[in-house]
């Protein structure tokens, strides 16, 4: 579009809370307060799914783009207070329209962590951390562990055949 879309906004025209923008090239987010507009560069958005997570901490706003933080501008909230907030638009009356597809909004009360929004990122796009593998020998006795639970040790005997393998360990 000839704009930048809203991700979502606390404003309805003026006055301004704050509103999350896209801008239209793809590369960039936006958060405008009213008076002033903080950029964040992101990779190009293209047609895939992404995971975005804008945090409001003490006039610092952090933004993580598929789990990972890519900026961190000081910018305040505008004077807007009591405002709607919208989902996909600036306004009650559909200004400034998203033009794609938005789902799995959640709002939260307090700041989260970079911890936690690594955890939602996994949680969504089914990341599961890969086990590290450590051996340790005794004698003729060796031992395989791993740090991560749910994972299968397998065995097969005959590595031409890809219906061979068994479960030789459960667990960790």
């Amino acid at each position: 579009p000839g704009y930048n879309p809203t991700i979502f906004a606390a404003r309805d025209s003026n006055p301004t809370r704050w509103s999350i923008h896209m801008i239209a090239n793809k590369n960039q987010l936006a958060h405008w307060n009213g008076a002033a507009v903080a950029l964040v560069n992101i990779p190009n958005a293209g047609l895939s799914w992404h995971h975005l997570v804008s945090v409001f901490d003490n006039g610092v706003w952090r933004v993580y783009w598929d789990g990972s933080l890519v900026g961190s501008p000081a910018q305040q909230f505008g004077s807007g207070t009591d405002l709607p907030t919208q989902i996909g638009s600036s306004s009650s009356v559909g200004q400034e329209l998203w033009s794609g597809a938005i789902d799995e909004v959640a709002f939260y009360s307090s700041a989260l962590s970079a911890a936690a929004v690594q955890a939602h990122f996994d949680a969504l796009f089914g990341i599961i951390a890969q086990p590290t593998l450590k051996t340790s020998r005794n004698g003729n006795q060796i031992t395989l562990s791993w740090d991560t639970a749910n994972f299968i040790l397998q065995e097969n005997s005959d590595l031409k055949n890809p219906n061979g393998w068994t479960a030789s360990v459960n667990g960790s």
